[in-house]
């Protein structure tokens, strides 16, 4: 009997091994030819004819194979086209029936043990069992797999380590800086900005430290608000401290009056960080950092000859944006003090000028966040655990540079020291007439001049400062200048040498105040100018405010004149509001009421120096 059967089936299986046994006829293969004699044929398989019933030669072949296709769910292959999923925790199926394949022997096989055992279920277990190295074949070659957490015992105590000197430095450096408090180079620097400064560090140390130890849901929060409050107190400090020095030399070269608030200052660095804590809470909360877990696929097998999957604790958040923020943040605030440092480079004071050391702490900061930018884009690449380690050995040397660069040579190096100043007086004996606005500051005699209205030469009367006294509006005690000081005449003879204390720059500088003498001081080394006004409403009597001065009492001379105000002086330097009329007054009694002021403001030395 000739019949027409699929193959493989169960049906033939059943007469495997008897005499009925089903055989494979073979045919020429299919063609199109073959094909296309075949249409209409099987209109003719009942026709009383023979030969139509049999057909023309040209139908003999083969039936061309039906291939069968696999239904996969969409599923499957979003898992393995996700470029954010892990490769370590996708699923295999896909891999696994790509690759499944049974031959028709081997379903020949299947068939006849069930048709022996009656069960299909048991026929397929049974020939599993006798064929699991096929079936090893189509299982990828990184499955099946286990899941452990790895130990990063070297880069979580390098980078703690580190963390941890970093912060026993800065503090050093704090209790450096408590100690060396009355340096010039400190003082001239603000203490309190300089412990803000320190405290920021503090936190960044800290945070490296944080980041350093295992990863918890508490821990990833803390970084995030170590990390950028610190860099916020270690910048914007530096930024309202350069910004004031810039302002006050400025001012000062147009002879205008400033006023400086200690409580604006730190009110503005307030300000900043306030706004910086509210971004914080909202990051916090709207998209709260967060353990996440990463996986790394090893090519390690444990005992049961599973491949290991190691599982990776780190931090983030679902969104990036909030990291580009804070890197974006301190790029900004670290322009800030480049523009700031390039203005400040015009400050001629040694002690304020500081253009060299925040150029080179710029470009450090600078450096370092380029480098922390790095390593976010890196993060698509490179595994985040190592990456988080590395930005916490960033943190740590960026903290470590500042100390080297800023207080290093504010704490060990060499001090500011006490420089001579350059002063312009006109006369070599005088008095003061306070009531008359419209004379100058300073007059100068030409030797062999008559009574009655002299002629004054324009040529100066350089010199050293001498000792002179100053005071407040809201009168406060005086304060006293420290300079080494030596009045000479313009024809060079020494009139006067004396040492004098140091005056604070919270001094309130009158320029309204028509009783004030102006001292036009030229630092000899530097392009910043110092201005002074001495009020001689004490100069005879340090403890009665309200007691005339000896000078006032001197009979007034009408042969006084004005200084010129020409670009070629000192004096034209300086835009006067008010020109001051100076008499003409004996110089022993000048001496004697300078000796007597130099006493007295030495017994009330002032605590702060070089304030705002």
């Amino acid at each position: 009997m000739i019949g027409y059967w699929w193959h493989p089936d169960v049906f033939p299986s059943e007469f495997l091994a008897s005499p009925a046994e089903f055989t494979h006829v073979s045919l020429p293969p299919p063609s199109v030819a073959c094909m296309s004699a075949r249409e209409g044929v099987n209109l003719l398989h009942c026709d009383a004819d023979v030969e139509k019933r049999i057909g023309s030669a040209l139908t003999v072949c083969d039936d061309p194979p039906m291939l069968l296709s696999k239904l996969l769910s969409t599923t499957i292959f979003d898992s393995i086209k996700d470029p954010t999923l892990p490769q370590g925790i996708v699923s295999p199926s896909h891999s696994v029936l790509a690759n499944y394949r049974l031959s028709s022997i081997q379903l020949d096989e299947i068939f006849f043990i069930w048709n022996r055992r009656g069960d299909a279920r048991e026929a397929v277990c049974e020939w599993i069992v006798d064929n699991m190295d096929h079936l090893e074949e189509l299982i990828p070659r990184t499955y099946p797999r286990a899941f452990q957490k790895k130990d990063h015992a070297p880069l979580m105590y390098a980078s703690t380590l580190l963390g941890a000197i970093v912060v026993v430095l800065v503090l050093v450096t704090l209790f450096l800086v408590h100690r060396n408090q009355n340096r010039r180079s400190v003082k001239y620097s603000q203490i309190e900005f300089l412990v803000l400064l320190l405290v920021g560090s503090l936190f960044i140390g800290v945070g490296a430290i944080v980041i350093g130890i295992p990863s918890t849901n508490a821990s990833c929060i803390v970084e995030v608000w170590l990390i950028n409050i610190g860099y916020t107190l270690e910048l914007v400090p530096l930024i309202v401290k350069v910004a004031a020095v810039n302002h006050i030399m400025s001012v000062g070269k147009k002879m205008r009056r400033s006023r400086l608030d200690r409580r604006y200052l730190f009110g503005v660095v307030a300000t900043i960080c306030t706004l910086l804590v509210i971004f914080l809470i909202l990051w916090s909360v709207l998209d709260t950092p967060k353990v996440m877990q990463e996986y790394e696929l090893t090519e390690t097998k444990n005992e049961d000859g599973e491949t290991i999957v190691w599982v990776l604790d780190v931090c983030g958040s679902e969104s990036n944006a909030w990291v580009i923020i804070s890197v974006g943040w301190n790029a900004l605030l670290l322009l800030c003090t480049t523009t700031l440092a390039v203005q400040m480079r015009k400050v001629g004071m040694e002690g304020f000028r500081e253009t060299g050391t925040l150029a080179l702490l710029v470009y450090s900061h600078s450096v370092f966040v380029v480098l922390r930018l790095f390593t976010y884009l890196l993060s698509s690449v490179m595994k985040e655990y190592f990456l988080s380690y590395c930005r916490s050995f960033l943190f740590s040397v960026d903290t470590l540079s500042t100390l080297v660069i800023y207080f290093i040579p504010k704490l060990f190096g060499e001090d500011i020291q006490r420089r001579g100043s350059t002063i312009s007086i006109a006369s070599l004996q005088w008095t003061a007439n306070l009531s008359d606005n419209n004379a100058p500051p300073w007059i100068q005699k030409q030797p062999g001049s008559s009574d009655g209205m002299q002629e004054w030469s324009d040529e100066p009367f350089s010199g050293h400062l001498m000792t002179s006294t100053a005071k407040s509006n809201t009168g406060s005690r005086p304060r006293e200048i420290s300079q080494e000081v030596c009045v000479t005449s313009a024809s060079g003879s020494t009139r006067r040498q004396d040492s004098i204390q140091e005056m604070p720059h919270d001094i309130d500088l009158d320029m309204d105040n028509p009783s004030s003498v102006v001292l036009d001081i030229k630092q000899s080394e530097a392009s910043a100018v110092e201005e002074f006004f001495v009020e001689t409403g004490n100069l005879d009597d340090g403890n009665q405010s309200g007691s005339s001065s000896p000078l006032q009492e001197q009979p007034q001379r009408a042969d006084a004149t004005r200084v010129s105000k020409s670009e070629g002086n000192d004096i034209g330097q300086w835009q006067l509001k008010e020109r001051i009329r100076l008499l003409e007054k004996q110089n022993e009694t000048l001496e004697k009421e300078i000796t007597h002021f130099t006493r007295n403001q030495a017994k009330d030395k002032t605590k702060d120096a070089m304030q705002w």
